[in-house]
């Protein structure tokens, strides 16, 4: 396959996805269901040098997990927010080297994570936050990533009124970092309020993502730790959709290849439940 025309590995790179998409939506529940935990970090002091109506940061460089925490800046009079390793969300107000306190107030969320199935819950007291205004995003539609306004929630607040505590709320938000693409830039922030005051772990039950294939998956494959059955029904929802393709040449074989796919997309809804691997590590669906 390696040795296949560009124009070709494409397409049935692309007929392999909308297979994996199309196994996803059919599969029982527990197939793609997981539980996720997470550290919430406690506050954090650091000395970071600012210009006044810029938003570019130097002297210090923040970390994938730290976007969209807030930042407290003590010569400020707002609640900014870091939105790259170098970038806050609103320009500063002050100029030089300054003191700041950064809350762990945002937990990057990856693009495998589709939607929120619980709220978060606290692991120490297990008290559970509320309030979620948006569970569900898209990390591979054409809208800069998502397909609900990224503006969900507000995130800024004014100094005078924040009050730091045990989190109780929360909501979902896209990744407002000017440089959504940027490598280990997150998908989407889970964002809490109030802000903590000390370190947390929260838990909460996820839906995940399937797999999307890339180019090097055709050079450097893996073996998955997935039923052979799921392999075949896979494959045969594969060649079923490219069918549908100029590169299909054979024309007696089309209707009874489609007919396959039709069988193993009815299969797959009907899987036993020792078929796979549900709530594999591999976060996908059947250890996808």
């Amino acid at each position: 396959m390696s040795n296949a025309p560009a124009d070709l590995l494409l397409t049935a790179l692309e007929k392999t996805n909308e297979a994996l998409e199309a196994a996803f939506t059919i599969l029982p529940p527990r197939y793609l269901e997981a539980m996720e935990g997470f550290n919430i970090l406690a506050p954090e002091d650091i000395t970071l040098t600012l210009t006044a109506n810029s938003k570019a940061v130097s002297g210090h460089t923040f970390s994938a997990d730290q976007i969209g925490c807030s930042l407290v800046i003590t010569s400020d009079n707002i609640v900014n927010t870091v939105t790259a390793s170098d970038e806050l969300l609103l320009p500063a107000g002050v100029t030089g080297s300054v003191s700041a306190r950064l809350y762990y107030d945002a937990v990057p969320l990856t693009s495998g994570i589709r939607r929120l199935i619980s709220d978060p819950v606290i692991a120490a007291n297990s008290q559970t936050c509320s309030g979620s205004r948006l569970t569900r995003w898209e990390p591979h539609s054409t809208r800069g990533g998502f397909n609900l306004p990224w503006t969900v929630g507000n995130h800024v607040y004014m100094l005078s009124s924040y009050n730091p505590g045990t989190p109780t709320l929360y909501f979902l938000s896209g990744n407002r970092s000017s440089r959504p693409r940027e490598s280990g830039q997150p998908a989407a922030i889970l964002n809490l309020w109030p802000m903590p005051t000390v370190a947390h772990r929260l838990s909460v039950e996820a839906q995940w993502s399937p797999t999307r294939l890339t180019m090097s998956d055709w050079t450097s494959p893996v073996e998955l730790p997935i039923d052979d059955r799921f392999a075949n029904y896979l494959a045969a929802m594969t060649e079923a959709k490219m069918t549908a393709t100029r590169y299909w040449s054979c024309k007696e074989l089309k209707e009874d290849i489609i007919r396959q796919g039709i069988a193993a997309e009815i299969a797959l809804s009907q899987v036993p439940s020792d078929f796979g691997l549900p709530n594999s590590l591999a976060r996908t669906p059947i250890g996808y």
